[in-house]
Formats: C-alpha cells, sequence, structure tokens
C-alpha cells in the first residue's frame, strides 16, 4: 500500500460540486413552500411534511455518500502495477558483422564498414518485433549481445565496433556461422535467419558449414559490402597493406556468393543507399516452412490496476431503494456519471486494428470499406485488383519485391493485356522461388497465347499490324471475368475472332482467384 494514490485526482473536484447540491437540497428542505403563504399556520404541520423528518435527512445523506463513493472511483484508487503475457513472434534474426581490416576499404564512401553499421541500425528499425543477435567477427567470432527482443541494446554497441578493439585479425566467417547456429540452438527455436554481412567469403568450410545449418532450419543470407574493382586495405598510420611490395586490393567475388546462397538456403544482395537490400533480404521463407513460433514473455506492465470499479458495488444495496420516491436522482447519477471508457465504441475497434478490420471486410466483399481501412500497401493493392482497378493495383505491387510480389504483379500485367511485362514478372518470382507453381502456369499460358497470336498473325495479312488480343485465356476459377475487358485505344476488333480458340485452352490463366494476398506463403 506504499504505492497507493489516485490516477485521475483531477476528480476531486467533484466534491465542490457535490457539496454545494447538497447545500441545496437541505436549504430546499428546511424552507416554507408556497402552501405556507396560504393556508393557516396551525394547519401546516398536518398538511406538510417538514423538511426535518427523518426520512428526507436519510435521503439527503445517502446522497452524498453515493456521490463520495462515485467520485472515489472516478479518481481511480490504486497500489500496484500487474504482469502482463505477452506473445511475441520470434523471427530470430543472427546478423554477423564482418570486422576485420578489409571492411575499412572505402571503395563505398565513407568505407564498407561505417556503411554495414548504418544497415543494421536500418534493420533494427525496420524489425518491429522478432528476436535479433548480433556478433562480430574476424578470424574468431565474438558475441555482442545474445537473442533479445531490445533493439536498442544492440543500438548501443554498433558504433563502437571497429577493427583495432578486436583482440585478433583475420576473416573466418566458418567459426562466425558455427557461433550463429548455436545462438539459435540455445534459443530452442526451430528455424532461423543468418545474415552475413561481409565483403568476401574467405575459406571452403564455410559452404560446407551453411549447409549444415540449413538442414537444420537455419538459412544464411549474405549482405555483399564493397565492388568488384575493389580498393586498397588502410592500415594504422596512413599504410596499406602490401604484398611483395604491391598494394593488396580487397574485391567482392559475386559469383562465389551465388553459389552459397544455393547452399544455404538464402539470399544475397549488394548494399545499396535505399532500403532494398533490407526488404529483399529479410524476406525469407525459411526454405518453404510458414509456420510461424511464439514466445511468450512475462513482463511488467506500466499500467497500474485500477481498484476504482470495485467501489462501485457498494451502491448495489441502494439499488433496492431507488423505486422510492425521491431516491431516483441517486439511480440517474450512477447510471449517467460513469468513468470514460479507455477503448473503442464498436467490438470490431475493442479487438481488431484497421488491417484486421479491412481484411474482415474483404472476406465479407465490402471492398470499398476495405480499401479505407487497410494500412498495408499490398492489401490495398490486393483489394484493388479485386475490384478491377488493375492500373492502381499495379503501382503498390510493384513497390514488393518478394516472389508474391512479382507474381501478382504478373497477374495484374496480365489483365491489363502487357503480356510480355507479365511473362518477365513470372520468371522474376520463379527466379526468387522455384516453387511457386501458380507462377509457373501462368506463364506457361501467356507464352503459348502469344506464340499461337504470333502465328495467327503471320498467316493473316489483316492481323499483322493489329494489336494483341484483350484475352489472356480462359480462368479456371472466375470465369465471369472473361470479356469484361474492353479493347485498348486502337486495339482491332478483328481480334475478337480469336477468343473462341484462345477460351479452349483449359489453362490456369491469371485472373483474382489466382492473386496471393500479402503474408500468403510462397509454396503451396
Amino acid at each position: 500500500m506504499s504505492e497507493f494514490h489516485f490516477l485521475r485526482p483531477w476528480w476531486f473536484l467533484g466534491f465542490l460540486a457535490l457539496a454545494a447540491c447538497v447545500a441545496l437540497l437541505r436549504h430546499t428542505s428546511q424552507s416554507e413552500s408556497a402552501w405556507s403563504k396560504i393556508c393557516d399556520r396551525a394547519l401546516l404541520p398536518y398538511l406538510l411534511i417538514q423538511g426535518k423528518s427523518p426520512s428526507r435527512l436519510l435521503a439527503l445523506s445517502l446522497f452524498a455518500l453515493t456521490g463520495t463513493v462515485i467520485l472515489l472511483a472516478l479518481a481511480g484508487p490504486t497500489w500496484n502495477k500487474y504482469p502482463q503475457t505477452l506473445y511475441i513472434k520470434q523471427s530470430p534474426l543472427v546478423i554477423a558483422l564482418d570486422a576485420s581490416r578489409s571492411m575499412l576499404a572505402r571503395d563505398i564512401h565513407p568505407d564498407r564498414l561505417t556503411r554495414a553499421k548504418l544497415k543494421i541500425e536500418d534493420i533494427l528499425n525496420t524489425r518491429k518485433e522478432g528476436l535479433t543477435s548480433l556478433l562480430v567477427f574476424t578470424s574468431h567470432p565474438f558475441v555482442v549481445t545474445p537473442l533479445t527482443i531490445d533493439s536498442n541494446n544492440i543500438k548501443a554497441y554498433i558504433r563502437k565496433i571497429t577493427p583495432r578493439i578486436m583482440p585478433v585479425q583475420g576473416s573466418n566467417p566458418a567459426l562466425a556461422l558455427q557461433k550463429a547456429g548455436q545462438l539459435l540452438k540455445n534459443a530452442r527455436v526451430k528455424q532461423g535467419h543468418i545474415l552475413l554481412i561481409t565483403d568476401n567469403l574467405e575459406g571452403a568450410d564455410v559452404f560446407l558449414k551453411a549447409s549444415t545449418l540449413a538442414k537444420q532450419g537455419y538459412v544464411t543470407s549474405v549482405l555483399l559490402v564493397g565492388t568488384r574493382e575493389g580498393a586498397p586495405i588502410p592500415l594504422d598510420l596512413g599504410d596499406f597493406a602490401k604484398r611483395n611490395g604491391k598494394l593488396v586490393y580487397s574485391r567482392v567475388d559475386e559469383e562465389k556468393v551465388k553459389e552459397f546462397v544455393k547452399i544455404s538456403g538464402g539470399r544475397y544482395h549488394s548494399i545499396t543507399y535505399d532500403d532494398t537490400d533490407i526488404k529483399y533480404l529479410l524476406d525469407v521463407d525459411y526454405a518453404g516452412k510458414n509456420d510461424v513460433q511464439y514466445e511468450s514473455v512475462n513482463i511488467k506492465s506500466n499500467r497500474w490496476q485500477e481498484r476504482g470499479p470495485w467501489l462501485m458495488f457498494l451502491i448495489i444495496p441502494l439499488a433496492a431503494l431507488m423505486f422510492r420516491r425521491g431516491w431516483l436522482a441517486v439511480f440517474v447519477v450512477v447510471v449517467f456519471v460513469q468513468p470514460r471508457p479507455g477503448y473503442a465504441d464498436t467490438w470490431d475497434n475493442l479487438w481488431l486494428n484497421q488491417d484486421q478490420r479491412g481484411l474482415k471486410a474483404y472476406k465479407q466483399g465490402k471492398l470499398d470499406e476495405a480499401q479505407k481501412e487497410f494500412r498495408s500497401e499490398q492489401w490495398k493493392a490486393s483489394t484493388l485488383y479485386k475490384s478491377g482497378k488493375y492500373k492502381e493495383a499495379l503501382e503498390l505491387f510493384k513497390k514488393d519485391r518478394s516472389a508474391n510480389g512479382y507474381y501478382n504483379q504478373g497477374n495484374t500485367l496480365a489483365h491489363l493485356n502487357r503480356f510480355k511485362s507479365a511473362i518477365e514478372a513470372y520468371k522474376m518470382a520463379l527466379q526468387l522461388n522455384p516453387k511457386l507453381k501458380d507462377a509457373k502456369a501462368n506463364l506457361d499460358v501467356l507464352k503459348k497465347l502469344l506464340d499461337k497470336l504470333r502465328k495467327q498473325a503471320g498467316n493473316n495479312p489483316f492481323l499483322k499490324n493489329s494489336p494483341q488480343s484483350n484475352q489472356s485465356g480462359k480462368s479456371k476459377s472466375n470465369k465471369s471475368q472473361q470479356g469484361q475487358q474492353s479493347n485498348q485505344p486502337g486495339q482491332s476488333d478483328s481480334n475478337n475472332s480469336q477468343n473462341a480458340q484462345t477460351q479452349q485452352q483449359g489453362k490456369k490463366s491469371p485472373n483474382s482467384a489466382n492473386m496471393r494476398s500479402p503474408g500468403q506463403g510462397d509454396d503451396q
């Protein structure tokens, strides 16, 4: 009880109003009524109920007591905080930063290591949830922070990392991967992501270690820092590393990294000035495993446990008397003077965020309402797509550089009759995820369709200069969409004669039924 206090002490000002009301009621009960001016004073005791009657004084006292209890409840008495059990998405990420001297090369401004550390801060700002760990390595790995949900703890150490503070020099990414795997195993997670930030992959054992981790469910991606042209390696006192009297240039080997990620199950990207590299590298499907693990965390909440509502039970005995004359005012005070709730007015607003409310409207077919609710750009794009607003949907789908994003771009481009661009989008989706069967099926349909149109245009002189047909094949699950697309400006109506032949293919074609929503897995 040492921490007893009131959450809203300004409600005590209400005692001034309560005192005024009690004083006014008491004065009114004691004053003479208008009948005293008409009736004889000898008859008044028999005709009127006097203000000093016990029942009237009891009602006034209980009114004051009720008001006091209500104001105390509104003030929010409390004396302890309460723990909350939170469930956080694990999505563990171990960042392994190369801190060898070659990372001081200045082929990118100001140098490789500085850019890498800034990129790590961007990653931490992008990740809103999940466990993150940081280790640095030279010839040996060193753990800076274990897996934690506190990204600020990691940020506090990043800028202090330089090759000068490392106890040993060299570069051994294989040992760094081994240490990262140990961190993930100690956290008892079944799947995890290791992000290797380096300028080169030294040693052959790094491939073997990455293969072992991939079999255990831990994929490894590479953020490549540097250029193919390379730069000399700075040493202390303004000198540079030399071999046989010649400067040693540190250059990145992209071909080696490409072979590495094929084994590790992850991705690679060269460092960029924007967040393109981050979005691409962090969008990993853990080798097709889409189950998300959550961890319960007991934390001491900053919210005080309010005890005010319990005081309202003291008013319950008064409910039995509320129907007596003169007592209804107490009931009105209790019902209409309540603490302002701290939640939204509607049930959905209480339990769902805006994207969840948008998804509910989306599934119910209320697309206009869903468009207003969604905050996620990819969900907005999906809603525009389903509404037939393909141009607007395409602009939003272009912001998603994942396999799903390119697949949705391909579907949208196909609806806009931009078949060649759709084919390129499907190819990009398959390059990112070869297991995406829908993209492969749609790609085959469009290729056959274009080949057929070229042959028909070659045999018919009237079709040689006409634009592409506005039909993309028969939809396997949404036939009602066929025929809704109008010819583009300048498009010949003679192409409509090809529709019947195109619809006989029986293949799967891009349509809204095949669209992949945000968060949908790549491997179905």
